[in-house]
């Protein structure tokens, strides 16, 4: 009896010193580098409505995690959903050819206010999939705006994490040779890229995941400060802008991106199995 009294304690232990797991999406992913699997979309805010992308202009975007995948295995479907909700405004613009930039983004303040000092990103888990970038939900201009029903649909699940700018030197945001009028995503498929692409290396700012997460290495010319920075971020990744042509949606254009987190064993867990451990030994020892 002394024996099971001791482990069940040493046990219980654990389970009280181990932080709160999350308990939809976070179970369903390996340790090690994780690239999580997007599809999304955006509205332009034009600030001076000069139909030019240009500083102070931001982008709020909606966006579905359908899936991840490792360096070592397929894609897989997530139980339950991940979705989430971005906002940047733009930093610099720089001509990079007829009708294209070179962009620079920063943390919007509107975004700042509703999600805290440099986010811009914010993503949320929920145990329904019932989310999409078009629809009913999200076909009209209403739909799609700050806090309409298609936001709705995302934030209605639990606040998983959020991540952007945290003073890190290697944190950046930028677009390279991106149409200075994203108007024209409506000549193009859903399917089709725009010119340009984007890259972002960004800090986590509230984890409520349940894990920890390591930095992650990139190569990319883009960290704020070359002559200090060690090209890690605890959030990397990618993408490209794609047309709404022929689609049921209210945004102004679509885009695809994958991002990466390198994420370490739950240190409660580890606490649990040491403990039970320690557990059995003492129950051996008083045997």
């Amino acid at each position: 009896m002394f024996k099971i009294k001791t482990l069940a304690a040493a046990c219980g232990f654990a389970v009280l010193a181990s932080p709160a797991w999350s308990a939809i999406i976070t179970p369903q992913l390996p340790d090690g580098n994780v690239t999580f699997e997007d599809d999304s979309a955006e509205v332009w805010i034009d600030a001076n409505s000069n139909g030019v992308l240009d500083v102070g202009d931001r982008l709020r975007a909606i966006l579905k995690i359908p899936s991840f995948f490792t360096p070592t295995t397929a894609p897989t479907n997530f139980g339950g959903e991940l979705s989430g909700i971005s906002e940047i405004e733009v930093a610099s613009a720089v001509a990079a050819g007829p009708g294209l930039f070179n962009y620079t983004f920063k943390p919007s303040a509107a975004f700042e206010a509703e999600y805290g000092a440099g986010v811009m990103l914010a993503l949320y888990e929920d145990d329904v999939a019932e989310f999409a970038r078009s629809g009913a939900s999200c076909d009209s201009a209403a739909d799609v705006a700050a806090g309409g029903t298609c936001e709705q649909l995302i934030t209605n699940g639990d606040l998983w994490l959020t991540a952007g700018f945290t003073g890190d030197l290697d944190e950046y945001w930028v677009a390279l040779g991106a149409p200075a009028d994203p108007s024209i995503a409506a000549l193009f498929g859903p399917d089709e890229n725009l010119p340009g692409g984007f890259n972002f290396g960004l800090g986590l700012i509230e984890n409520n995941t349940g894990s920890e997460w390591l930095e992650t290495f990139f190569t990319s010319p883009f960290f704020q400060d070359p002559l200090t920075g060690n090209n890690l971020v605890q959030l990397r990744g990618s993408g490209s802008l794609q047309g709404v042509a022929g689609e049921n949606t209210g945004y102004d254009l679509y885009d695809d991106f994958q991002f990466t987190m390198n994420r370490v064993p739950e240190p409660g867990s580890l606490a649990l199995v040491g403990l039970a451990m320690l557990g059995l030994a003492v129950a051996r020892k008083r045997a």
